[in-house]
């Protein structure tokens, strides 16, 4: 990261700090009086300064620090990629980067718990939801979003989706699957794709764009296919690219990660699993965004259990679980039962399926919705078998032709007549007889 000259400029310093005892410049400086002179020279360059002040040597430092970091991620990411070939447990590897990330700052933990601590006379404010899904609130900055569902259930389709919707900013009569959001400040939006190819991703990117119905993605869109990265380089890109973005647009309104699972070397391992999550927790506090993950769900799981230790963490920390599952008629329906801020049950959420005229997933109401559409299709196709080629019955006549057209007992057609008449499938004329209302 640093080459030539610099390398052995940086080697000095950390020589100086760590071997020496140096604690500003003139202790630093005094390290290299027996090196070349170019060396001497560069070293006051690269600080800005020739003075031997003690102050001067905070920009310097600053720099080496860095470069000693980068070196260390270096190292320890060669001892995961080891450990991975071998098939060893890479715990602990994963506890040195976590203990690498946290840094060597000089805050005490009175500090620490200073900036923390709850003040009766400060009130931070409720957070206003960066995403809405059927009007409830989803998202909120500051929080993780775990969207969980069995393989080829949709989650993608609700990830283009989300990134349209926060891209079509709340515009109307565009098709954003029961989502809505709006970036007026242009924060950055950030999506990682780990799962897909090349062709798969840039198919995606194209369709959510499409969806907002917008030619091209705005400045402030980032999305990357990271599919054939190592999970070290992956987690660097996380952060790099926040850091840039946000620096870039002035802060970042979403990231979307899809699939979390591809930054954990072993989401059973609940050491690795447990930093991830303090990790991706950390930086949505510190970017004050939203951060949304995507992870599978256990193949035959009668309780929608996601993926080992991994996925029990992002259920406990989540502000919202938002769940996907796909019946046999190919219709997806998004609900979320463990949330935060709202509570949308499975029959009140949205449904979407795939549309071939219009080439991507389309909305088709909510469950309650069909579920009831499907209902009133059966009892409309039940009352026409039993009425046949008769314009009306009676009561009674009615219940032998519907025991006899669904071999059904007395009680049960007497049922039906009611059910029927209630829902407006029948209705009873003034002479007393039934007819049916929508033949």
């Amino acid at each position: 990261m640093f080459p030539g000259i610099f390398s052995e400029i940086a080697a000095g310093v950390l020589d100086a700090i760590h071997n020496h005892g140096a604690r500003d410049f003139a202790g630093v400086y005094a390290s290299f009086t027996g090196a070349e002179h170019g060396i001497i020279v560069e070293f006051c360059e690269c600080n800005q300064a020739f003075a031997p002040l003690p102050e001067n040597c905070k920009p310097l430092l600053e720099t080496i620090r860095h470069y000693d970091t980068e070196r260390k991620k270096d190292l320890i990411a060669d001892k995961l990629r080891i450990a991975l070939e071998r098939g060893d447990k890479t715990s602990e590897i994963m506890r040195e980067y976590g203990e690498l990330e946290k840094g060597t700052a000089s805050k005490t933990i009175a500090d620490t718990l200073a900036a923390r601590a709850f003040d009766f006379d400060s009130h931070p404010g409720k957070p206003i939801p960066l995403y809405q899904l059927a009007g409830m609130p989803l998202c909120t900055p500051g929080n993780l979003t775990n969207i969980q569902a069995a393989p080829k259930a949709g989650k993608t389709a609700v990830v283009e989706s989300m990134m349209a919707a926060v891209v079509d900013g709340n515009r109307q009569g565009q098709d954003t699957l029961g989502f809505s959001a709006e970036n007026p400040q242009g924060h950055a939006l950030i999506h990682f794709d780990t799962e897909q190819s090349r062709f798969d991703h840039d198919a995606l990117i194209r369709r959510a764009c499409r969806r907002a119905g917008v030619l091209r993605p705005p400045v402030w869109f980032y999305s990357y296919s990271l599919a054939d990265l190592d999970i070290y380089e992956r987690r660097q890109a996380l952060r790099h690219v926040m850091a840039e973005a946000g620096k870039k647009h002035g802060g970042i309104f979403a990231v979307m990660i899809d699939g979390i699972g591809d930054l954990c070397a072993d989401p059973n391992d609940s050491e690795e699993a447990f930093a991830l999550v303090h990790e991706l927790h950390a930086l949505a506090i510190t970017h004050d965004c939203t951060i949304c993950t995507v992870l599978h769900e256990n193949p035959g799981s009668e309780h929608a259990k996601t993926r080992g230790h991994l996925g029990s963490q992002l259920e406990r920390k989540a502000e919202t679980n938002l769940r996907l599952a796909k019946d046999a008629a190919g219709i997806t329906t998004i609900w979320a039962e463990r949330a935060r801020h709202c509570y949308l049950p499975k029959e009140q959420g949205p449904c979407f399926s795939w549309n071939d005229e219009a080439g991507m997933h389309t909305s088709c109401g909510t469950a309650g919705e069909i579920k009831n559409a499907a209902i009133s299709e059966k009892m409309q196709s039940e009352a026409k078998a039993a009425f046949g080629d008769s314009g009306s019955l009676r009561h009674s006549e009615l219940m032998a032709a519907i025991s006899d057209a669904l071999e059904i007992k007395e009680r049960a057609a007497k049922n039906r007549i009611q059910s029927w008449n209630v829902n407006g499938i029948i209705h009873k004329e003034s002479s007393g007889n039934y007819r049916i209302s929508n033949p």
